[in-house]
């Protein structure tokens, strides 16, 4: 829809905040559209995404520095093997991610932000992936063997890489609640794509990406409950974030 959505902006807009910029790819249509571009959410994964490519402009990771990512880790810890086995990943791919969180924790600034940003989307888009976190591993079918998830990782990266351009704005991602940002916010137009709410239920991202958003910061500062069968994260607003381990 962001050609329907550049249709209808206004002529004369130089700065837009996405407000809610999710994957970022609205943020990134402005941000081509040679737009100043403030984004936000409160999503780490979702903040790491605007950071490596609406805020970076020039920023990319080397072959070599890909390698360096890809690489094994003797003081990667095992908290993903500890708690997920058996669910949303195939055996062995625990392990892995492990080994690449550690790896993501040697870097910083936005190079970190483009291997969270990568690592992240890896992990939702496997073999019959869907995105989200709510169910097991047979339902899901993330099937994906060591080999083949590195080999996703590393083509994400390389696709990041390429997404990265400046565009002469001084581009901007927060991770806000957003009635604390706007009033601040010095911008011609602001877009709204909220999570959806209906008369029958409302969309519960952290619930839907808790794997993935606790990988984010590697589960630092969060519970999870082991006392059923379901893994739960319970987080300081008491929201609680679940998927269902398999039975045995």
């Amino acid at each position: 829809m962001v050609d329907w959505i550049w249709k209808h902006t206004p002529e004369g807009v130089g700065t837009v905040v996405d407000a809610f910029s999710g994957s970022a790819v609205v943020a990134y249509m402005y941000k081509v559209k040679g737009l100043r571009v403030i984004a936000n959410d409160r999503l780490h994964y979702c903040h790491h995404a605007a950071r490596a490519i609406i805020e970076n402009n020039s920023t990319r990771f080397s072959e070599e520095e890909i390698e360096a990512l890809l690489a094994d880790n003797a003081k990667a810890k095992t908290f993903v093997q500890d708690n997920f086995k058996g669910i949303f990943f195939a055996k062995g791919v625990h392990a892995l991610i492990d080994t690449l969180r550690a790896n993501c924790d040697k870097l910083s600034g936005l190079k970190k932000d483009i291997a969270l940003f990568a690592l992240g989307k890896t992990c939702m888009s496997g073999k019959g992936g869907f995105g989200h976190f709510s169910s097991s591993t047979s339902y899901g079918k993330r099937q994906d063997s060591p080999e083949e998830f590195k080999k996703r990782f590393q083509d994400n990266l390389v696709r990041i890489n390429a997404l990265v351009f400046d565009n002469g704005k001084e581009n901007k991602a927060h991770r806000q609640d957003i009635n604390e940002l706007l009033p601040k916010a010095k911008a011609d137009l602001a877009y709204f794509d909220p999570p959806y709410a209906t008369e029958f239920s409302t969309t519960n991202y952290e619930r839907a990406y808790h794997f993935v958003e606790g990988l984010m910061t590697y589960w630092d500062g969060l519970t999870i409950k082991k006392d059923t069968k379901v893994v739960t994260i319970q987080r300081k607003n008491e929201q609680y974030y679940s998927c269902r381990r398999k039975s045995g």
